[in-house]
């Protein structure tokens, strides 16, 4: 009866570490690198003439540290973004803009979700392929006048 116990426990305890690694929660992609936009793999609205597009991420969880260069119709822009994942307000100067950004872990999907004043902002959702080779970012704007929904594909460079 003993080792019948004591079997049973093993076996129980095997179980529920075997099953604690089922449960795991996912790991978090690391976002470093430098990240060119395809256009072609890309589903945009084309009204800002956006023609390129490199970001230069530097993650060091929870702080993520995003350096832009882009050409649209207004010629070449950069500029430099800082962000953490815990889900506290960071603010930012967008295209000469104030805003108010969170980011959070949903779980290998890193949420944004971008104020600029009380009547306009958007959400994204980044997500790196397996092979970490490609970052897709999907943008939900909301406007006064409606809804938009972009995804932008960026190959590591």
């Amino acid at each position: 009866m003993k080792s019948l116990l004591h079997s049973g426990i093993w076996v129980l305890a095997f179980a529920i570490a075997a099953g604690a690694g089922a449960w795991a929660p996912p790991e978090i992609p690391n976002l470093c690198g430098t990240w060119k936009l395809s256009v072609a793999k890309s589903d945009f609205s084309h009204a800002t003439g956006l023609s390129a597009s490199t970001l230069k991420i530097d993650h060091q969880e929870p702080k993520l540290r995003v350096r832009t260069s882009l050409v649209d119709q207004l010629g070449e822009h950069s500029e430099s973004y800082r962000f953490t994942t815990d889900g506290k307000t960071n603010s930012n100067t967008m295209n000469g803009f104030l805003t108010e950004t969170s980011s959070v872990w949903d779980g290998d999907r890193l949420v944004f979700d971008v104020r600029i004043g009380t009547s306009f902002g958007y959400n994204e959702r980044w997500s790196l392929s397996p092979d970490g080779k490609t970052l897709t970012i999907k943008r939900h704007t909301i406007l006064p006048r409606g809804e938009i929904t972009e995804e932008f594909v960026f190959d590591k460079q």
